[in-house]
Order: structure tokens, then sequence, then C-alpha cells
């Protein structure tokens, strides 16, 4: 430090470490925000996964259509197109 420069005052520190909360608040609530996001797309997955495999240990016939089907659906939802 200058011998011209002031320490911060207790004001700005004060501000200082408001700020840095204020960004740990954030960064806390976008994590939890993704964990949910991540936990549902994983549902989605697990769910799409027993109607595939519940289709196939029906039949084949039945396994087939549903699983092109879904994968078409997946595509143009993944691609932003209407479905």
């Amino acid at each position: 430090m200058d011998e011209t420069e002031q320490p911060p005052t207790t004001g700005e520190k004060v501000k200082a470490a408001g700020q840095l909360a204020s960004l740990a608040g954030v960064a806390a609530v976008g994590l939890g925000a993704a964990i949910i996001v991540g936990g549902l797309l994983v549902l989605l997955l697990l769910i799409l996964g027993v109607v595939i495999w519940g289709a196939w240990s029906i039949s084949w016939v039945i396994g087939l259509p549903v699983t092109v089907v879904i994968v078409y659906v997946l595509i143009r939802m993944w691609t932003g197109e209407s479905v």
C-alpha cells in the first residue's frame, strides 16, 4: 500500500462483504437450479427407458415403433421444431 493511500473504511469493507455474499447467494441459487433441472432430466430419461424396455419386453413388434416414435419426438424437441 502506498503511503498516500488510506486504509479502507468500515463502510467500504461492509459493502465489499455484502457484494461477496450476494455473489455467493447467486451461485448457490444457480447450483440449486442446476441440480433440480438435472434431476428432472434424469427422471425423464429413466421414465423413457422404462417405457422402451417395457415395450421391447412385450414384443419387438411393439418395441420398435415405440422406440422410433420416442427418438423422433426427442430429435424434434432438441432441434426446436414443433412435434
